[in-house]
């Protein structure tokens, strides 16, 4: 089966805008910090191991890996809205937890066990674009017309890099 980009395209838009309101990496939803095995002086976690068990949703032959850092009731939204998706769209999504999320994918993508999409901040964009680690959306029927048409400038502006759409506000 072919992959369906303008499908991967309408995941991405949800993702990223969902992702300009998450919680800070390093934070609990309540503000407070979070630790992890290396700070506590134990050994850092694999790049790709999760903190939890993934939440799988819908069950079509098409699955696609989210790696996140959403937590408590913003969480749930946002699993209940992917849910609905993956439903009526017969597909699957993996969402997983991943403390650190920004930098375990500059680890784990170029070596191949990376996730299919990545819920994060923009000030990571740059250095990412230029280390491969995420990839141009203009493809996909998300490029700079399309931002400017449904996002206020400055908004859109924070998504482009080198006349290229990396992502979505």
């Amino acid at each position: 089966m072919q992959p369906n980009f303008k499908l991967a395209g309408a995941i991405a838009l949800i993702i990223f805008l969902l992702a300009a309101c998450g919680v800070p990496q390093g934070t609990t939803p309540s503000g407070q910090a979070t630790s992890s095995p290396a700070a506590e002086g134990g050994a850092a976690a694999p790049a790709a191991e999760p903190t939890a068990v993934p939440d799988v949703l819908g069950s079509g032959p098409i699955k696609l890996v989210i790696w996140h850092r959403w937590e408590g009731r913003y969480y749930k939204a946002i699993q209940q809205i992917f849910a609905d998706y993956a439903i009526k769209n017969n597909l699957q999504i993996e969402l997983l937890l991943v403390p650190d999320v920004a930098n375990k994918a500059q680890l784990a993508i170029p070596s191949g066990q990376g996730p299919d999409i990545i819920a994060w901040v923009n000030d990571r964009i740059g250095d990412s674009a230029l280390q491969q680690i995420i990839q141009p959306l203009d493809d996909y029927g998300v490029n700079q017309e399309y931002l400017r048409a449904n996002f206020a400038p400055v908004a859109a502006d924070a998504m482009i890099y080198r006349d290229n759409v990396y992502g979505i506000p």
